[in-house]
């Protein structure tokens, strides 16, 4: 079968990536960088045109490359589209930005050779010359849109392992016009598109970060807390409460942090969509087509896994006040000890201290006490060593006397009110 006449390819990339230094406001922000291809191959028998566009959004930078082939230096047998393709993907590598890709998009184009002819057989045609293997036009990852002059056929496959977005991901964009003059509307569909497969693309990229999050999140709600975690905690002390109360207060940071990341991508896919069909309206009165209906599907999942790890943000809320109300608790207890503590050692001080200055008056009765004048003898001390041996040793003795004692009954209250 004949090809499209007029080929043309080109490539929409979206990156994330920080603005240039040079753009600096709102005015450069909306600066568009244009050029031509800085490598075209013009060793062949025929002439390739070829254009780049740089364009900065907020946080994402879009490339489109194009080339076409003069109409009239074209035979109808020969296939141009895997010449044309290999001349963007060299040209993709020199002028790619730096930053981590969303999503990219081929697109091919060209118009029939009579208007009469099927548009699927030659969109058919066009995707399997590209080597990309046969093509039913029938399954469900192709969609065709149909709008003045031209009909849109979208061949899409979807990563089966999210964390290969990049490589697994494929979108392939086939513009089949009528006529010549239908063709020459192909820069306002280009337009309308590069706004409508950003959509797309950013869509799919807010996807695949939710099925990253999802299991880290599930595994952190199933290793949550079971009542032989309740028990263990019961018996650790203050200082090792304390570190579980740092140790759980990293967990729910993490946690709340990664489900707020789940919520930022899913009011993303929200917003997007909503973008995405305002822009194909623009090119056919439709409510949605395949892909908004599989998006809505992708929300329903999301919101069902939302609801369920929900839960265990409040758990772990809960968890970190209980650990901080033991930590008060035993914090409360300690500085209790203390100021006993203090209590009892102040009372011992000051019976010491009026036992010495009571123990002068009674230094000679003391002394005649047999075992301390026994103890006296035995270390031969004259009067005024043995009265400051005496004097010491009943202020030591008053002390610890009296410290005990009023340590005993405080004992005493504390088991009483623990009654």
């Amino acid at each position: 079968m004949p090809n499209l006449i007029y080929p043309h390819a080109f490539s929409f990339a979206y990156h994330f990536i920080e603005l240039p230094h040079s753009i600096k406001n709102d005015e450069d922000r909306n600066k568009i960088e244009r050029g031509d291809l800085p490598h075209l191959n013009q060793d062949c028998d025929y002439k390739i045109h070829g254009s780049y566009s740089k364009h900065y959004w907020d946080d994402t930078t879009y490339l489109f490359l194009g080339c076409a082939i003069e109409e009239n230096k074209i035979e109808p047998r020969r296939p141009y589209f895997p010449e044309l393709r290999d001349c963007l993907k060299y040209n993709y590598k020199i002028l790619k930005p730096a930053g981590e890709l969303i999503g990219k998009t081929w697109g091919f184009a060209g118009y029939l050779p009579d208007a009469n002819k099927d548009a699927k057989a030659y969109a058919k045609t066009t995707y399997e010359s590209l080597g990309w293997g046969e093509i039913d036009l029938e399954s469900k990852s192709i969609s065709v849109i149909e709008f003045e002059g031209a009909t849109a056929f979208e061949f899409w496959q979807l990563p089966r392992n999210w964390n290969n977005l990049e490589t697994e991901s494929k979108h392939i964009l086939i513009l089949v016009f009528a006529s010549f003059d239908a063709i020459k509307n192909i820069n306002f569909v280009r337009e309308v598109y590069h706004k409508l497969l950003y959509c797309r693309h950013r869509i799919l990229w807010s996807y695949a970060e939710i099925r990253k999050l999802t299991p880290r999140l599930e595994d952190k709600r199933q290793r949550s807390f079971d009542n032989s975690k309740a028990n263990r905690i019961l018996d650790l002390s203050l200082g090792d409460l304390k570190k579980q109360l740092k140790e759980n207060l990293v967990d729910l940071t993490n946690y709340s942090k990664e489900l707020s990341e789940l919520e930022v991508q899913k009011q993303t896919i929200a917003a997007n969509l909503h973008n995405y069909n305002l822009q194909l309206n623009k090119l056919h009165d439709v409510s949605s087509d395949r892909f908004s209906d599989m998006v809505k599907f992708y929300q329903l999942q999301i919101e069902s896994d939302y609801a369920a790890l929900s839960p265990g943000l409040q758990l772990r809320e809960k968890w970190l006040d209980t650990i901080r109300g033991m930590v008060e608790i035993q914090q409360v207890e300690a500085d209790r000890n203390l100021e006993e503590t203090i209590a009892i050692v102040g009372v011992g001080i000051g019976a010491s201290s009026i036992a010495a200055s009571l123990s002068s008056t009674y230094v000679a009765e003391i002394r005649q006490i047999p075992i301390v004048r026994s103890y006296l003898n035995f270390w031969e001390l004259n009067p005024t060593q043995a009265n400051l041996v005496v004097a010491v040793n009943v202020s030591i003795w008053m002390g610890i006397v009296v410290g005990g004692f009023l340590g005993c009954i405080i004992w005493i209250g504390k088991k009483w009110r623990s009654r």
